[in-house]
């Protein structure tokens, strides 16, 4: 059920992951990502597999919480398979679906190690640059951390909206309903967003405030971004950049 789903819920535990520093952990999150739809080599893909696996397995986060949000996918991932199976080649097809799941488990373990706060420190030092050019770094970092956060309180909130239809009889399977869940779910999310920014109002939140905090960086750190630089090197020697 979407009820189960916890993707973007901070998973408490003592892992190398959980200790890494929150900027190298979103730097590396980032080059991934990239360098995941850039690079077209099959070797390259495969060494970037198993690189995220072993993330996984240093994150100490239960394998059933990478799993179940996966599994969820099927149907979208079944659609994705079919339609490019048409214009491409089985090869290229199921390089593309590793690739998704691939970033898709990159970015659960991300959310699952990393603190809301210590999230929102390394978007704002990641962003900073853009200061220059007078974008609202601070704002932008908080608004992007709250998406993330507020994903499991969506899925539930469909997912009551959907289980209080079924208790009446009624089918989502009528588009005109689907449809009022739908608007149902964004005014109910509307009213939550609101709610928030009167709390924040109340109690004075400034989110260009400066964050007093220092940034540590580990042996493991450098050696994790390490990797992910020698990514980028056999990337650019692989001629795709």
């Amino acid at each position: 059920m979407l009820n189960k789903i916890s993707v973007g819920k901070y998973y408490h535990n003592i892992s190398m992951i959980h200790d890494m520093n929150c900027i190298i952990k979103l730097l590396c999150t980032l080059i991934y990502a990239i360098l995941c739809f850039i690079s077209y080599s099959l070797n390259i893909s495969l060494l970037m597999v198993v690189l995220v696996i072993l993330l996984v397995l240093l994150s100490g986060v239960p394998i059933s919480l990478y799993l179940k949000p996966i599994w969820q996918m099927k149907w979208f991932m079944l659609i994705i398979f079919v339609i490019n199976i048409i214009f491409n080649d089985i090869t290229y097809t199921s390089l593309l679906i590793i690739k998704i799941l691939s970033v898709l488990t990159y970015t659960m373990m991300l959310t699952y190690t990393t603190k809301k706060e210590d999230m929102i420190y390394g978007l704002q030092v990641i962003f900073s640059p853009l200061k220059v050019f007078k974008i609202p770094v601070n704002r932008m970092a908080f608004s992007l951390t709250l998406a993330i956060r507020f994903i499991p309180d969506l899925l539930n909130t469909y997912d009551n909206l959907v289980k209080s239809q079924k208790n009446r009889g009624i089918s989502l399977f009528r588009f005109d309903l689907f449809e009022k869940t739908i608007n149902s779910l964004f005014v109910i999310s509307m009213r939550k967003a609101d709610t928030l920014a009167l709390v924040m109002e109340v109690r004075q939140y400034d989110i260009d405030r400066k964050i007093c905090k220092k940034s540590r960086f580990s042996i493991f750190d450098m050696f994790i971004l390490l990797i992910h630089l020698t990514l980028i090197i056999l990337v650019i020697k692989d001629g795709v950049i």
